[in-house]
């Protein structure tokens, strides 16, 4: 444990902390946070490195409102998510329970789980679970105010919820038609015209409203989210080469 006061009252352990400050890309977060939030950058250096350090060991509560430093909008937990509230009625009450209760386990703060394969009979709603799965995890990286930094990849990099299946085209007209009702549903995210409009939710009191538009170029359909962040669809793996992904579903 450590001797600081402080840090033992906040439940962080000098372990924790030599874990976090020491990767090679805690600094270039760091700098980002900085530059994107002015609140941040004026508190004492001791005072951001501790913030920053809570917030990364999934310890934010213990100071209020210190998800700030990291998101524009507060992350519901997954039980919430799955409510009418962001889901809309009709898919909230139609959650098959064995598929929201592998949810809860997946997306808790401790899970390591990163691939999750859904099988059974056709009407069991698998496609249905698959997509909310993915649209909560969307809901958490467009929330972050600089998702490349915070998960360790370039920041000029595109991000992408990668979406495939048989055919490109299927692909577009189920599983990429699916996060469209999805998007169209939750009050986190809104539709505009094009990149131009962006800046109109960079404001505190728009932020938690998340912008998005439909861009379709050499015939393929792509929803675009500010900071390069993308969901796509196809059907081969160079549909998705040279895009970092941050999620990736396949339906047979």
């Amino acid at each position: 444990m450590t001797n600081d006061p402080i840090k033992a009252s906040l439940g962080l352990s000098e372990e924790e902390l030599e874990h976090t400050y020491n990767p090679p890309d805690f600094q270039p977060l760091y700098k980002a946070i900085e530059q994107s939030n002015p609140r941040f950058k004026e508190l004492p250096t001791a005072q951001k490195m501790l913030a920053l350090a809570l917030v990364m060991n999934g310890k934010s509560e213990a100071v209020p409102n210190l998800w700030r430093i990291l998101y524009k909008r507060e992350i519901p937990k997954i039980e919430d998510f799955l409510q009418a509230e962001f889901i809309g009625q009709d898919l909230a009450s139609h959650i098959f329970p064995a598929w929201r209760t592998d949810m809860y386990k997946i997306f808790q703060p401790e899970s390591a789980v990163d691939e999750w394969i859904l099988t059974g009979a056709i009407g069991i709603g698998k496609s249905s679970a698959a997509m909310l799965a993915h649209f909560y995890n969307l809901y958490r990286v467009t929330s972050l105010r600089q998702p490349q930094n915070t998960m360790g990849t370039q920041a000029t990099k595109p991000m992408n919820l990668q979406l495939m299946t048989v055919t490109k085209i299927k692909a577009e007209s189920t599983m990429l038609e699916g996060i469209r009702t999805l998007l169209e549903v939750c009050p986190g995210f809104q539709l505009v015209n094009g990149k131009k409009d962006f800046p109109e939710f960079v404001s505190e009191d728009y932020e938690h409203i998340v912008p998005y538009y439909e861009d379709q170029k050499h015939g393929a359909m792509r929803i675009c989210f500010p900071n390069k962040v993308n969901i796509a669809a196809g059907s081969q793996n160079f549909h998705a080469l040279g895009e970092d992904l941050f999620g990736c579903a396949l339906d047979e």
